[in-house]
């Protein structure tokens, strides 16, 4: 197939992962699409003071109470680097993929820089990202993991509880009622991940400078710090366009 895509894809690809590289490499080249492949950061090859050179634990453990694993924060660096080559570069939009995903065909729709200019996002989401109830249950199982790290944290959940069971709902009606023909750009009123496949903008990179470096965050954390701190503007695409092959294990960001 022939794409007219104008977006750049950039890939995440670690250097040993030989058969994540074909299975990704076959797709861009049957889509059609411009795409270079960024090495990933190895974990592996991470040492004490090398993790020391990009990780900031004071600050993570402040937000987040616990510590990065290395492989997190090698996945991270990962990330970075593709900003750095599409700042470098003066890229107004790129898709920035991890290299297990599969792409449906109607991703193509999206990458048209006219059009993506008209949704006005900084990040968009195009993954199968959790919505809807489905959110809600996700939420409610991470609230049950971090009751048992941590008791206290069960009185700011329940007061949590309307709040997040009402987004849910309204998210369920939002993607029912979305036009099925074509695919739109959605605003979320709560924290949203998806690190495996996203479109950004170059704007996205300025306003991410202090969140991703040095790295405080998991790679899919840093969008959603950015939309608090730093006003970045986070929206997913109204339909699923890329989804995780489950033929791989992760060799990069395993937690």
């Amino acid at each position: 197939m022939n794409s007219e895509s104008t977006i750049k894809v950039f890939v995440i690809n670690l250097k040993r992962s030989t058969e994540r590289r074909e299975h990704i490499e076959n797709q861009m080249q049957n889509l059609g699409l411009n795409y270079e492949f960024i090495e990933a950061t190895d974990g592996r090859s991470l040492d004490e003071k090398g993790v020391e050179n990009l990780y900031d634990k004071k600050e993570s453990l402040k937000y987040l109470q616990k510590e990065l694993s290395v492989n997190e924060i090698a996945c991270s660096h990962s990330h970075y680097k593709a900003y750095l080559k599409i700042k470098e570069e003066k890229i107004n939009y790129a898709l920035v993929l991890e290299d297990d995903v599969l792409i449906d065909q109607k991703l193509i729709e999206l990458l048209d820089e006219k059009k993506l200019s008209n949704m006005r996002f900084d990040i968009l989401l195009v993954g199968n990202s959790v919505r809807g109830m489905k959110y809600f249950k996700s939420w409610h199982n991470d609230v049950i993991t971090n009751f048992k790290r941590n008791k206290t944290t069960i009185f700011y959940n329940l007061l949590k509880i309307p709040y997040v069971y009402c987004v849910a709902i309204y998210e369920t009606i939002r993607f029912k009622c979305v036009n099925k023909k074509t695919i739109t750009a959605i605003y979320l009123p709560r924290p949203t991940y998806c690190g495996f496949s996203y479109i950004i903008s170059k704007e996205a990179i300025d306003k991410m400078n202090s969140i991703v470096k040095p790295i405080k965050f998991a790679a899919d954390m840093a969008p959603n710090k950015a939309r608090v701190q730093a006003g970045l503007v986070l929206k997913v695409s109204s339909q699923p366009c890329v989804y995780h092959s489950g033929s791989f294990e992760s060799d990069i960001g395993k937690r």
